[in-house]
């Protein structure tokens, strides 16, 4: 029996919504312990025959849904009904952070790309939840908002991460140094618009929306 792709997703959003009620005390210091983007030899930006083929690349999740067609399955098989019961927590990351998470992160060789509640972006190591990197993209103060404080995820091609702020703009952020490389104005926040749902990749087009 295949885990479904609601399960997984589920999994990965444990794992970072997890961290907000569970604390883990490291040896020494986490910048000791920060692995080296020189490590992640496989990563190789996703291209949009990636995109195009992700149901093939299980061991990734490279959109919010998973696939284009939106279903959110995985054709991952290692977990199933005779093995679930021994699954074990791996790791826990925490933010300090009040505000509810409500994020798919992605998943592309073995990087973990989390949004954060207030417009921030988090980098970890999948295996072992430390982080590569994080960057705060920094909002307006004049923000008028329904529902809180949210942000759904992230899209990405080639080496290129895209993410909406709570402002309304669309921001690209390198994947491997979490730098800023360019800020697209979408909305008005004056007017109440902002964006908390993730963007998705369409060819060489980026879409996104208002709420």
């Amino acid at each position: 029996m295949k885990f479904s792709t609601v399960a997984l997703s589920t999994m990965l959003c444990l794992l970072s919504s997890a961290a907000l009620v569970a604390q883990t005390e490291h040896p020494g210091t986490e910048a000791d312990a920060r692995p080296s983007l020189a490590t992640q030899l496989n990563f190789k930006g996703v291209t949009t025959d990636d995109l195009l083929r992700a149901d093939q690349q299980p061991h990734n999740w490279l959109m919010y849904s998973g696939q284009y067609n939106g279903q959110r399955y995985s054709r991952l098989d290692q977990i199933n009904t005779s093995n679930a019961r021994n699954l074990k927590v791996q790791w826990v990351r925490q933010f300090p952070l009040q505000s509810p998470f409500e994020t798919s992160p992605l998943v592309v060789d073995g990087m973990m790309f989390i949004t954060l509640p207030n417009s921030g972006l988090v980098a970890l190591d999948a295996k072992t939840g430390l982080p590569f990197w994080d960057t705060q993209i920094a909002v307006g103060d004049r923000l008028a908002l329904c529902c809180g404080k949210v942000n759904r995820g992230v899209a990405i091609l080639g080496e290129t991460l895209f993410m909406g702020t709570l402002d309304a703009k669309l921001v690209a952020i390198d994947a491997k140094s979490g730098n800023e490389r360019w800020k697209a104005v979408v909305g008005d926040p004056t007017r109440g618009e902002s964006i908390t749902a993730a963007p998705l990749v369409v060819k060489d087009m980026v879409i996104t929306g208002i709420a």
